[in-house]
């Protein structure tokens, strides 16, 4: 289960580059640049181990990979999950994300975790296993834990605000889709949707399309998902929206160096927000 590297990381020049770890149900990869250094940005990945439990999978990995454990400059380990709430900053206060999230969700709630949403005034409260949490916390040098929603949302503002029509983002990830809407930088709605099947896809986006007040003529639809997928459902969706493009990744990525057309988008989102 060895990973491979870059010849040219190693313990002596760690402190340059700034590391990311994502999380997700599948298994784990990972990227990581020096700022200073154009090109140096590099990615990997590893499927999980489906006869362990996922932390004793996660345990192994990093015993047999000691480079997780070098002194980088930052450590983000963005976690992929539909568990979660966003919560407005005058009501959330210190210690409560537990609280909100075991009122929001359904089920036992377990290691409650914030991240600020730059550009609102709101916070994204989440929620991940205990033990993982645990881990990555004692086996990582100072690491932040950031859920995957985070880095797109401070972008996709920044974006929609500078555009009149109200922008629909869908970004399917495994089993999971997220929605989420802005008109003119204003956060209209956000929310992740399990699905089995692209009917589940599209009765999701055309739902919160309408709800939304969404002007199928005028409005845009962005969507990032397999290339099989996306076609699949751009060539249906065409009946009802007419404005379709693809997420797309910002002219920022490709100046990081080679592996960002290999990398989920949400990883690469969060080495140019972090």
């Amino acid at each position: 289960m060895a990973i491979s590297i870059p010849e040219h990381l190693h313990t002596g020049n760690a402190e340059n580059y700034k590391m990311s770890i994502r999380l997700c149900s599948d298994g784990l990869s990972f990227s990581g640049y020096n700022p200073s250094e154009s090109g140096s940005f590099f990615y990997g990945e590893t499927t999980y181990d489906r006869s362990k439990s996922y932390i004793a999978w996660l345990k192994d990995l990093f015993f047999e990979n000691d480079f997780f454990n070098y002194p980088f400059a930052a450590i983000h380990v963005l976690y992929l999950s539909s568990r979660y709430t966003l919560i407005p900053n005058v009501v959330l206060k210190d210690k409560e994300e537990e609280a909100f999230l075991s009122f929001t969700l359904s089920g036992s709630t377990q290691k409650g975790i914030r991240n600020a949403v730059r550009g609102e005034e709101m916070t994204v409260v989440f929620d991940m296993p205990e033990d993982i949490y645990e881990f990555c916390a004692r086996s990582l040098l100072n690491p932040t834990f950031v859920h995957h929603l985070v880095p797109f949302l401070s972008v996709w503002k920044k974006r929609s605000a500078q555009s009149i029509p109200k922008h629909m983002y869908v970004y399917i990830h495994g089993a999971d889709l997220d929605i989420v809407c802005y008109d003119q930088g204003r956060l209209l709605f956000a929310n992740s949707f399990p699905f089995q099947d692209t009917t589940d896809i599209i009765y999701f986006i055309l739902y919160a399309w309408r709800q939304n007040g969404m002007d199928q003529k005028k409005d845009l639809l962005l969507l990032d998902a397999p290339k099989l997928l996306r076609s699949e459902l751009q060539q249906i969706l065409s009946s009802f929206i007419f404005k379709m493009e693809s997420i797309g990744i910002p002219t920022e990525f490709y100046l990081l160096g080679s592996g960002t057309d290999r990398a989920p988008l949400d990883l690469l989102y969060l080495s140019i927000c972090e």
